[in-house]
């Protein structure tokens, strides 16, 4: 997962086109699966520039500072599009002339654009730079890494943590997030442990399918070609009838109010507990699996499910562990995350109707102005034995 990080002290770029930038003038969100944003030919009267990646979280992953000046440039792969801003300085008459030029380069079905990026390079001057966030740590320095496998029987994590993982209610915390992934991040035997990576199968932005499928479990085996038929969405974007997502529900001591990214979780506090929920639903084309009035999975995970028989969820169903954000930007070998997350996770596969899905995508984005988040993220490969934390625990509350 990807994502331009939106907090107090780090740089806001106007773009809400372009990969759906952040609002200048809120602390709350952005982006995941951004582009890589690279600063370049500034006026030569200041050549101070940095570079930064980030993860599929919405947090600072990396910063640099090149020596020489380049464009800053944006691909946001999930809408193929391609936007230029060139900044170029030239003296006329004894006094310098700043020319600012957008070039839009619209690729595959998308056409047209307009984006706003004066304030790019002051800002980035002013506020990013190396004391903002702290780079990728080596794994080898690194605390509990996630996702892990999250499995009742799973005992084979090595990493010992420094703190335990907070196993409470979020009642007292702020929801500032929900966003899915294309495949479970998590493993959870019986449940969702099926790999597609192998099929080479891609998504219509071009890349890899990641993640882990519902593909083995008894109730998605047994569906019919009619359950299986794909749906008319109107609010989730590269969505399917048929796969397997994971729903992530952000919850921060630290924040204010629900948004794009996980900028929110600091946007009253800088150190605050953040704790996330997992879920783990593969989508039918059946209203037997229709949530009722008045539910919505935006809201938060899910402690009742639809279908012919009703199913609850038990505090025993959910792993509680310490991990850290995730996003395809860390591997297990020399870029880990240095976020610390406490995570719960559903163990089990649940089922749920393309309707209600897309009910969830509909108020993101009429609700919240999440239109970030109306997509599938990539997921991070599951984490080695000896990244994984050595210790988790259950649900002691809702």
């Amino acid at each position: 997962m990807h994502g331009y990080f939106c907090g107090s002290t780090v740089p806001r770029v106007t773009s809400r086109r372009v990969g759906q930038g952040c609002d200048t003038n809120s602390q709350i969100g952005g982006l995941r699966e951004p582009p890589e944003w690279k600063v370049g030919p500034l006026p030569p009267h200041n050549t101070a520039r940095t570079h930064a990646s980030v993860d599929e979280h919405g947090f600072v992953a990396r910063i640099t500072r090149p020596s020489t000046a380049r464009i800053l440039e944006s691909t946001h792969t999930t809408e193929k599009m391609t936007s230029i801003a060139v900044i170029d300085a030239e003296k006329q008459r004894g006094s310098n002339k700043i020319t600012q030029t957008l070039k839009g380069v619209a690729v595959g079905a998308v056409v047209g654009m307009a984006i706003t990026i004066g304030v790019a390079y002051p800002t980035l001057k002013d506020k990013w730079t190396s004391s903002d966030a702290p780079a990728p740590l080596a794994c080898a320095d690194a605390q509990p890494q996630s996702p892990r496998d999250v499995s009742p029987s799973y005992s084979s994590g090595t990493l010992k943590a420094k703190a335990a993982a907070y196993d409470g209610s979020v009642s007292a915390l702020t929801h500032v997030n929900t966003h899915y992934h294309l495949g479970a991040e998590h493993k959870s035997s019986g449940q969702y442990d099926k790999l597609h990576t192998t099929t080479g199968r891609k998504l219509l932005s071009g890349e890899t399918e990641y993640g882990f499928y519902c593909d083995n479990v008894a109730a998605v085996a047994a569906l019919t070609t009619a359950q299986k038929t794909e749906y008319d969405w109107q609010y989730c974007k590269e969505t399917e009838v048929g796969k397997t997502y994971e729903l992530h529900y952000v919850y921060s001591s630290g924040g204010k109010k629900i948004g794009d990214g996980l900028g929110g979780a600091f946007a009253v506090q800088n150190n605050p507990t953040v704790v996330v929920r997992g879920q783990v639903f593969h989508v039918v084309n059946d209203a037997t699996y229709d949530l009722p009035s008045g539910s919505n999975l935006m809201d938060g995970m899910l402690q009742s499910f639809p279908g012919s028989s009703t199913t609850t969820l038990s505090l025993s169903d959910v792993t509680v562990y310490a991990g850290s954000t995730t996003g395809r930007s860390y591997n297990n070998d020399d870029s880990c995350s240095p976020y610390q997350i406490n995570w719960q996770v559903d163990q089990k596969c649940r089922l749920i109707s393309a309707k209600s899905f897309d009910a969830m995508c509909k108020k993101m984005k009429e609700e919240y102005d999440m239109s970030a988040d109306t997509h599938p993220h990539q997921s991070r490969d599951l984490v080695s034995n000896a990244l994984s934390s050595d210790a988790d625990t259950t649900l002691s509350a809702y």
